[in-house]
């Protein structure tokens, strides 16, 4: 798939609608693009027997070299984000390039304690729900 007729703007769109279309249970909601918190798209839901809030992040990362690794230092601040919030229960990370196996062990020990479950999406998982996706 040729990525460069895009940019980071249309890739959030696309990394939201990912999300909404596979986890459905939630309302995703794009943040802007300043001040975003280091996240692309959440939710927060709600459990009103408890009072408690729980939200969940997607964080996009577009590359102009999909062959290539997303470096860790640029899905690092998300983690910390995440794990400073109090709330977040659930980190999707969406790219249109490659997520090294190093960095998705790391994170999911990083997160473990904090009870944040963590997916991760590449460029071939993307590009093939794409596929599938007319409206895409």
């Amino acid at each position: 798939m040729n990525w460069l007729g895009i940019n980071d703007i249309i890739f959030e769109k696309i990394a939201c609608a990912y999300a909404s279309d596979m986890y459905k249970e939630y309302t995703w909601i794009p943040t802007g693009k300043s001040w975003d918190g280091n996240k692309d798209a959440a939710f927060r839901e709600k459990i009103q027997s408890l009072n408690y809030y729980y939200k969940g992040w997607c964080e996009a990362k577009y590359t102009q070299s999909p062959e290539s690794s997303i470096p860790k230092s640029h899905m690092d601040s998300t983690l910390v984000s995440g794990i400073l919030d109090g709330e977040v229960i659930f980190i999707l990370f969406v790219t249109n390039g490659k997520i090294s196996s190093d960095f998705i062990q790391r994170a999911t020990a990083i997160l473990e304690p904090h009870r944040i479950n963590v997916k991760f999406v590449d460029g071939s998982i993307l590009e093939n729900w794409i596929k599938n996706r007319q409206d895409i």
